[in-house]
């Protein structure tokens, strides 16, 4: 065992960030295949198309792939406890059981996403002018979610043994067939929507197959088995008991999002292009604060296994603190490129305009999402994830709902739409600090 994946001893945020850094390049290399996606779509394909990729087709893709990550933490969690613990034999049944599991859910997935693609857009009052366009996105998409469920899954066990350069390294490869292919199917062969499709599926084709021979790789002591085949129901059911509430958590923010996107499909098409592109940026906010989730729950689990409370806490507070520094780091600095940023993705000036005006507005207002990020991976890495899915569920989907229906006819513009994401973080972080010193006094007290 690597003692530099072991995070039970030694400094805290040194531990945390040496571990959040590779988790935080391969979530910017998993945005670079949908960046790259609206860059190339973007400039050679047209507004349009720009439109198709990232409007209603992107929250329906992100909706089935987040819910993968947030059903996988269940796995994640219940591997770092066993890792933590040292418990081997429990932790070779908990990696070929999640395996296993990621291998069910990717099919059923997929069948269910090509099958609803073209509902779901017309749900969503997805532009007549996009809806051709979206339905070949989505369907050739989600025809391969079978190997971004085994990958996000491999990852997490990767990472929950205290390894997340492995996931970068591969990432790293993936990302950069990604994007050669993108120029061959888009730019070369002039396939538009679909051949970025499908250059995203090969990709992902490519990170299946090596994480699984990387987990067969691992130390025979908890190493996944091709040749005999380990399902333990006793330890699926434990991840289903944190992956389920935190899948259907993602779930709730993706519904919110898919109705915040329903409310952008009434503006412009100009206007939804913006959003497009100012999203990638948003998303990268994203990826980095949930880097920091991910490594934090991982941590948290390990101690919590290894009975080392007090390191628990001192990590949720170390990272809290390291997430604040970046988030206002990385916010001027996008405040103060806003308009070029845009440019990289969309030669209109129109849409230059409202996508930079969408960072500058949205983007500072990050901060308050960071304690609804932490704390949520923080309670799932102690095992606990149903509180979070009702939690999620009053401030984030009410919220969001709240403000569109209630609050956006006083100012309906899109930018003030946007704002509906920081109200409703803000809401969500003050709940989940609430109920987490509470759950921890309580806890505290049981295991005493």
């Amino acid at each position: 065992m690597n003692n530099n994946n072991v995070m039970t001893e030694g400094c805290v945020w040194k531990k945390i960030l040496r571990f959040f850094v590779p988790i935080l390049f391969s979530a910017l290399f998993q945005q670079l295949y949908n960046f790259m996606d609206a860059v190339i779509v973007g400039r050679y394909a047209g507004t349009l198309a720009l439109s198709a990729v990232g409007g209603s087709s992107c929250r329906i893709i992100f909706t089935y792939i987040n819910f993968f990550i947030a059903l996988g933490a269940g796995a994640t969690s219940i591997i770092a406890y066993d890792f933590g613990s040292k418990n081997y034999e429990e932790l070779k049944k908990s990696i070929n059981s999640g395996v296993y599991l990621s291998i069910f859910f990717g099919i059923i997935m997929a069948i269910i996403g090509v099958t609803t693609a073209n509902k779901l857009l017309i749900f969503m009052d997805t532009p007549i002018e996009l809806m051709e366009d979206s339905n070949i996105y989505v369907k050739i998409f989600m025809s391969g979610m079978l190997f971004n469920s085994i990958y996000n899954l491999g990852s997490g066990i990767l990472r929950a043994l205290g390894d997340s350069k492995r996931p970068l390294y591969l990432l790293i490869i993936s990302s950069i067939t990604n994007i050669v292919l993108d120029v061959i199917f888009v730019i070369g062969l002039k396939l538009g929507v679909k051949g970025a499709a499908i250059a995203t599926i090969i990709s992902q084709a490519i990170s299946a197959i090596f994480i699984l021979v990387m987990l067969s790789k691992l130390d025979n002591r908890y190493a996944f088995t091709f040749e005999k085949m380990i399902i333990d129901m006793s330890k699926i059911k434990k991840m289903l008991k944190v992956g389920i509430p935190s899948g259907c958590q993602s779930l709730m923010y993706s519904y919110a999002n898919i109705v915040v996107q329903t409310s952008i499909n009434f503006f412009s098409t100009k206007s939804i292009a913006a959003y497009t592109a100012y999203a990638k940026y948003d998303d990268i906010i994203y990826a980095v604060l949930s880097s920091f989730g991910i490594a934090l729950m991982t941590y948290v689990a390990q101690n919590y296994g290894a009975k080392k409370y007090k390191r628990v806490v001192n990590g949720i507070v170390q990272t809290s603190i390291m997430s604040l520094i970046a988030m206002i780091f990385i916010s001027v600095i996008f405040s103060l490129n806003a308009e070029f940023l845009i440019s990289l993705i969309s030669k209109d000036s129109e849409v230059i305009i409202i996508g930079a005006k969408l960072i500058r507005v949205v983007i500072p207002m990050f901060f308050t999402f960071i304690l609804l990020e932490l704390l949520s991976q923080s309670l799932r890495g102690l095992g606990n994830s149903f509180i979070p899915m009702i939690i999620t569920a009053i401030c984030v989907c009410g919220g969001r709902l709240f403000w569109i229906y209630c609050v956006l006819p006083s100012n309906n513009t899109i930018t003030f739409l946007a704002m509906c994401y920081p109200f409703s973080w803000g809401a969500a972080s003050i709940s989940f600090l609430i109920y987490f010193l509470y759950y921890w006094k309580k806890m505290r007290k049981t295991i005493s």
